[in-house]
């Protein structure tokens, strides 16, 4: 095991704004790192405008990010939905994910909106969050009560994308076989894939969360993958069944060919892949972070009723991850997972880098579950240790970071305090100078090749901005990533050069005596691009013949002068056009080129190229040709079909990330006193694998203060929804002038006065969700209350206390009919999102039998044998002090069948 020791946070000895972190960093190469004192708190005067938004919308979407550590998803929940806020936040909690990363808006309908819905309501907001957290989210999760379609298209999938106009029916990252960041820029396109945790109620969506984190050393010590036949046009995927089965028993992956489209009694079943409009699930037992994908085609509608199997069916039988489409997706197998799914899930890719590499054409698609579940990838093992805190006077606070699995690589690993002030960032380097070597191999062929030493403990980000400096006219190479620790190279051989299909990059660094090698395959592919293409023929202008250019309400005219060839006026027409663009302010957005001739003897032609690559929106040019009498120059020109889909290039990419040698490390962090909050701290920690894998670990400790104490006590520490939480708060003489703010789950709701001694939160529902919350108080001084645009930390911060608001069962349930024919078979369905198994319904005094709808998830069938005619309350009663029950609204009618 790698050992480092980190040294001292410390503040210089003389007054300064700039704090200094000292790292002796891996094998003795020392670095220094400058932070800004404390940065955490400096940032952005968001902080009172965020109260402000909060306590007057009651939502968490109006929240402005501050700085600080973000996570890799953005959870977007409806407001106006208790139960997305609540499956929101569980899901925040379990993955440790920051306020800034949680984006609340409201919405009406939980199934479909139209363009112009989409674009204002749901679209615009999250690349507006997007926008604010950089480049460090990678997924948007949308949860149950977020619209999932857009007219016939998928809304995840638009999300993905950015817009509607900018989906094609192929993505950069199919097939790729690497671990997914948003900040990877492959073919110019960034992604934010997107998927949805939504289920028939609340108790399943928990369920999916949990079952998501679960975590299977070997692919033998899991369940069993089965292959079923699909029925007529939807077991086109039968003959991947064979070849697939193959390779997962290679890698160890117990798995079954049956000969039908469904599975019964079967209790190991970690992955089913099949194709029929409906499958039988009663009776399996499905594994945590089990996959169901079956081939039909209104798997995705999934709160609308179908008489097809929807993938929140599976979600209900405990099934952690499944894709469907909203839409007919006509039996294109572009649309659907490839059967090299399972191998990628078993080599420990994630659900949604899985679907990634294996769908091609996203329209229609929505995967639901956790992005970030991957039960066979290499999770790392962090451990924190505090030091003893209960001196009187803190001069240092030790913490050991230790023990991510032994024998497979860090490539970095990173501690924040209080989510404000990144105290620790790691990276292996070598200790002594090292020497790399990337080339580009094509065939036998060597495209490219350049060698650097690099210095001793230098990152690999330094290194890669070495060879990034190498680029030629047809090789890019750029760094990337979020540490710029992975190499983008984006080969575009010109349409003269022999592509060979052997095409690799090969990365090598050996120090310490020691190779270490990354190589990966380039597969060189055209590159098309949606362009408007003006041909105008073979005949060169007379004198008179003109070109007109328009754009908005401005025109340009651009006549021929006569005796020009050919070549010089479309010469011409490219300056102009370019010039006249360029005074529209479009040239950022559009290239103006002149293209050769694409077979033997045709004419030259003007292209108007968007800058990317991918689908654009239309150029905002028009061209128009008057033509002199008598004269045939672009005779046909009306006729053409300008906007086409052309292929403009070729480029191959590849995607290196130098997997250095550490195993595991032991850290020792001291941080100086003057950064620590008084009272209660917390400390995040995450380390991260070259494969993509993420350790987390929460620990939160406090720091003593002699002059300053405090706490927070909940008068109920269990409420319920459009009621108040009154909070009582004690501390020391020394706070009495001090202005006290209540946190919940890290966002500040609340204000008191100084020398306030208590708070009433009004539990809204568009505010506090159901479920659990942490709570604690700040108390800050008269003087930082006033400096907003640069806070300062808190005085004193308590310890957080636990609020858990119950769920409302009986909000937003109905139930129909409301009036029955009394007889044996007389019954009720009831329908709520808060409804599970365990309740107890109960009509005059007796608890009515009843059953979840096997076609239906969302509905329960209560039988009202044996209730005599009359008029009644439908009352709800449950096991659990963390439900507040009732009566439905209406009554039920029961008649005499006479």
């Amino acid at each position: 095991m790698l050992r480092r020791r980190i040294a001292h946070y410390n503040r210089p000895a003389a007054t300064s704004d700039v704090d200094k972190l000292r790292v002796h960093g891996m094998f003795n190469r020392r670095r220094s790192i400058h932070v800004p004192c404390h940065s955490w708190y400096r940032a952005d005067s968001h902080l009172l405008i965020a109260l402000l938004c909060l306590l007057t919308f009651g939502s968490y979407g109006d929240v402005a990010p501050a700085q600080g550590r973000v996570g890799r998803v953005l959870v977007v929940a409806n407001s106006n939905e208790p139960s997305s806020l609540e499956l929101a936040n569980y899901y925040a909690q379990k993955h440790f994910l920051p306020p800034a990363n949680r984006l609340s808006l409201p919405f009406d309908t939980i199934v479909s909106l139209n363009n112009s819905a989409f674009s204002e309501q749901l679209l615009a907001p999250i690349y507006a969050r997007l926008t604010e957290l950089s480049t460090n989210v990678d997924y948007v999760v949308l949860i149950r009560g977020v619209p999932y379609r857009v007219g016939k298209v998928s809304v995840t999938s638009a999300v993905m994308f950015g817009g509607i106009e900018r989906m094609s029916a192929d993505h950069a990252f199919y097939r790729r076989s690497i671990p997914f960041e948003s900040s990877l820029p492959l073919r110019s396109q960034r992604l934010y894939p997107t998927t949805f945790i939504s289920a028939y109620n609340v108790d399943d969506g928990l369920k999916l969360i949990d079952s998501s984190l679960v975590h299977y050393p070997e692919p033998a010590q899991s369940g069993r993958i089965y292959f079923c036949d699909g029925k007529g046009p939807r077991g086109a995927r039968n003959v991947q069944i064979q070849p697939s089965m193959e390779m997962l028993s290679r890698l160890g992956m117990p798995c079954e060919h049956v000969k039908r489209s469904s599975l019964t009694g079967r209790n190991d079943v970690l992955a089913q892949f099949t194709g029929a409009t409906s499958i039988e699930l009663d009776g399996n037992r499905y594994l945590p972070g089990s996959i169901v994908d079956n081939l039909t085609s209104y798997g995705g509608k999934l709160l609308e009723k179908t008489s097809q199997n929807s993938a929140l069916d599976f979600v209900r039988h405990g099934v952690s991850g499944a894709y469907g489409t909203v839409s007919e997706p006509t039996n294109q197998l572009t649309r659907w997972s490839n059967y090299s799914l399972p191998l990628l899930y078993v080599s420990g890719y994630s659900l949604i880098e899985c679907y990634l590499q294996t769908v091609q054409d996203w329209k229609f698609g929505v995967v639901v579950g956790d992005p970030l579940m991957a039960p066979f990838r290499k999770h790392g093992r962090i451990e924190i240790g505090v030091a003893d805190t209960t001196s009187a006077t803190v001069d240092a606070l030790d913490l050991s970071i230790a023990g991510i699995n032994p024998g497979y690589t860090i490539a970095w690993a990173e501690a924040w305090l209080n989510n404000r002030i990144k105290i620790f960032d790691f990276e292996p380097t070598f200790n002594a100078r090292a020497d790399w070597q990337l080339s580009l191999n094509n065939g036998d062929d060597v495209v490219f090749s350049r060698s650097y030493q690099s210095a001793p403990g230098e990152r690999v980000s330094r290194v890669l901005d070495f060879f990034s400096y190498c680029s030629t006219e047809d090789l890019v190479l750029r760094p990337v990533g979020k540490r710029l620790n992975r190499l983008l190279v984006q080969w575009k051989p010109s349409v003269a050069k022999v592509v060979n299909s052997d095409v690799f990059c090969t990365l090598v660094a050996v120090g310490d005596g020691i190779p270490y090698v990354q190589r990966r395959k380039l597969s060189p592919e055209p590159l098309r691009l949606d362009c408007a293409v003006f041909d105008f023929g073979p005949h060169p202008p007379q004198k008179g013949d003109r070109v007109v250019l328009k754009s908005d309400r401005s025109k340009r005219r651009i006549t021929a002068t006569g005796g020009q060839s050919m070549g010089d006026f479309m010469e011409q027409i490219r300056s102009e056009m370019t010039d006249f663009m360029e005074q529209k302010g479009h040239t950022s957005d559009w290239n103006v080129d002149i293209r050769p001739p694409i077979g033997d003897g045709d004419p030259e032609q003007l292209w108007l190229v968007p800058r990317g690559s991918g689908r654009a929106n239309r150029p905002p040019i028009t061209i128009r040709v008057v033509q002199s009498k008598g004269s045939v120059f672009a005779r046909d020109f009306e006729n053409q079909e300008v906007w086409r889909s052309v292929h403009t290039s070729s480029i191959a990419e590849a995607v290196l990330q130098p997997a250095l040698p550490c195993s595991g490390l032991e850290e020792r962090i001291s941080i100086d006193p003057a950064i620590l909050t008084r009272g209660m701290n917390r400390l995040h920690v995450t380390a991260g694998t070259p494969m993509g894998s993420i350790a987390e670990a929460d620990v939160t400790f406090n720091v003593p203060e002699t002059e300053y104490s405090g706490n927070v006590v909940a008068a109920e520490s269990i409420v319920s929804l459009r009621d108040s939480a009154d909070f009582a708060i004690d501390y020391s003489p020394a706070l009495r002038a001090a202005t006290p703010e209540l946190f919940l789950d890290g966002i500040p709701v609340a204000m008191g006065r100084a020398g306030s001694h208590s708070f009433r939160l009004a539990v809204s529902p568009t505010l506090i969700s159901p479920g659990k919350h942490e709570v604690w108080v700040e108390w800050q001084s008269a003087a930082n209350r006033v400096r907003a645009t640069t806070p300062a930390p808190p005085l004193y911060r308590s310890e957080s206390i636990d609020l858990f608001v119950r769920r409302p069962v009986t909000m937003d349930a109905s139930f129909d009919p409301q009036e029955v024919v009394a007889g044996p078979n007389a019954q009720v369905r009831i329908k709520g999102v808060y409804l599970h198994d365990a309740l107890r319904f109960v009509i005059n005094g007796k608890v009515a039998k009843h059953r979840r709808d096997p076609n239906n998830g969302q509905i329960w069938h209560v039988s009202l044998a044996g209730i005599n005619p009359g008029t009644y309350l439908v009352s709800v009663f449950g096991l659990s002090k963390h439900e507040d029950y009732g009566s439905l609204r209406g009554r039920l009618s029961i008649r005499d069948s006479l």
